[in-house]
């Protein structure tokens, strides 16, 4: 997550960017970085402004005593003697679902000719400039830490463009821009759509989107897949949020992960928490056969152990016996229909006590 500020009269822009996020149980740390767009940029203050979920977290984060802090690289000098002191003081504030970070010189109304000491250059690589550590409420949530791109643009970040010990007297103002991932997902879910067996409805909305351009809706099968984009859907950009509906017409098997991509105007993009939906097949037949339609294999699942399959009989749909073949114990039989034509089929399984089952199935 990026975010720039600037461009100025003097032609530099800061970056911030959050990175290393990790949910340790009800903990969640992350790191926010700095870096300028040219070398001979200074800072000796600034603000950082995030949101945080409050359905993760609660509310004011701050005066409950949820939010600590280290200063990391950029801020973490100290002054020597005769001050001994920091370089940099830390002031935090809550307004209910956003904290405010304020780091400014321990010299207060210092005077840059005089105390060269507090300016500290910013980098032009990302370089650390803080750890925080969250306390949430409800770590089962998104975390959705994002910083502010509102306020950020109303305010300045303190530069000097000289370095020490010839810093210019008079210093220079950037102002920060909007070139941050503005969307803060509230919700995410999956459910069976209620139509087709291989129908998944997906759902998100979000409080607040602001330069947004779209979400690619991403899915996995099986605890062992990888994640491929199955829809591209425009943002509302609305920065009330808005409401999404996707219904997944290829849902295939029990087990059903997905993720929501966000993507900014300007290209910046961030993932959301994984989604994990287990479907439980209906119980009153004695089999499970997923997928179907399917344009290859077919697994056909036991509900009752009690059941032994002798023969598996494939038929087509003017009843000619395509192939038949003895089934070995297995918890899961598999079925390939890739080299058959497309159309719809009928498996017939012949159990050992004489009884059968049968079941159509679609090569798409």
């Amino acid at each position: 997550m990026v975010a720039g500020f600037g461009p100025s009269l003097i032609g530099q822009t800061v970056y911030f960017e959050i990175k290393n996020e990790v949910q340790n149980g009800s903990d969640y740390d992350f790191d926010v970085y700095m870096y300028a767009d040219q070398l001979n940029t200074y800072h000796s203050r600034g603000q950082v402004y995030m949101y945080y979920d409050t359905a993760a977290f609660g509310q004011t984060l701050v005066n409950n005593g949820k939010v600590t802090f280290q200063h990391l690289t950029l801020l973490n000098g100290i002054i020597g003697p005769p001050f001994n002191t920091p370089q940099y003081n830390t002031t935090l504030n809550d307004n209910g679902n956003r904290v405010v970070a304020t780091w400014g010189s321990a010299f207060g109304g210092c005077d840059p000719a005089s105390v060269s000491l507090i300016y500290t250059i910013v980098p032009d690589t990302p370089t650390p400039l803080y750890h925080f550590t969250f306390r949430m409420k409800d770590p089962s949530k998104p975390a959705n830490i994002l910083f502010d791109g509102g306020l950020m643009g109303g305010q300045q970040f303190f530069v000097n463009p000289n370095p020490p010990p010839n810093p210019q007297p008079s210093d220079c103002e950037l102002p920060y821009s909007d070139g941050i991932l503005p969307i803060l997902l509230s919700d995410f879910h999956a459910m069976p759509s209620g139509v087709e067996e291989n129908e998944v409805k997906v759902t998100w909305a979000t409080s607040m989107e602001r330069n947004s351009s779209h979400f690619v809706l991403e899915r996995r099968i099986g605890n062992n897949g990888t994640f491929k984009p199955i829809a591209m859907i425009p943002t509302m950009d609305e920065l009330a949020g808005g409401s999404y509906t996707f219904i997944d017409k290829s849902a295939i098997g029990k087990d059903i992960f997905y993720q929501l991509k966000s993507v900014n105007m300007d290209g910046h993009f961030a993932y959301s928490h994984v989604i994990h939906l287990h479907r439980f097949f209906p119980t009153s037949s004695p089999y499970t056969i997923y997928p179907n339609p399917t344009n290859g294999l077919i697994h056909i699942q036991p509900m009752n152990e009690s059941l032994q399959v002798q023969h598996l009989s494939l038929y087509d749909m003017q009843g000619r016996l395509i192939s038949q073949t003895a089934v070995p114990s297995a918890e899961v039989i598999e079925v390939d229909l890739a080299t058959y034509p497309k159309g719809i089929y009928l498996i017939e399984l012949q159990h050992t006590d004489g009884s059968t089952f049968r079941k159509q199935v679609i090569r798409k």
